[in-house]
């Protein structure tokens, strides 16, 4: 009647483990992909330059190339926020919220990625169209 109840306690121990490796492997990941979106907003003013000296002072750009460069003070703090939040993720003693935090960083990290190479992308086709000749559709 009074049986013994198995201890889970290593069972939990080894939960844990595995959770914390993969808390660290995702921050590994968000990493890297916070790496490729700094990179990006830190040329941005680059391709300013590029854009006024190929296409000239007016020439009208994009929506998305515009608010690019009209955001990028705004950009380049959150892309250097994301790492910094994605390290202290790993501190978190909760690692399910810190789970949750490292996809959502994941998710923002690319999406500012494929918007800023997109933005910086259009105008570029533009001038490869104006060199070569043939007009853009």
């Amino acid at each position: 009647m009074n049986e013994d109840i198995p201890d889970n306690k290593t069972e939990v121990t080894d939960f844990l483990r595995v959770a914390r490796a993969a808390r660290f492997a995702m921050v590994c990941i968000v990493l890297g992909f916070s790496c490729i979106t700094v990179r990006m907003t830190s040329n941005i003013h680059n391709f300013e330059t590029i854009f006024t000296d190929m296409l000239g002072d007016g020439a009208k750009l994009p929506a998305l190339p515009l608010f690019v460069l009209h955001t990028q003070t705004l950009l380049n703090v959150l892309a250097r926020g994301i790492p910094v939040v994605c390290i202290a993720a790993l501190f978190m003693r909760d690692i399910a919220r810190s789970f949750y935090l490292l996809g959502t960083l994941a998710i923002a990290s690319i999406i500012m990625w494929f918007v800023i190479s997109t933005a910086v992308s259009l105008p570029l086709n533009e001038i490869i169209s104006r060199m070569s000749g043939v007009p853009t559709p």
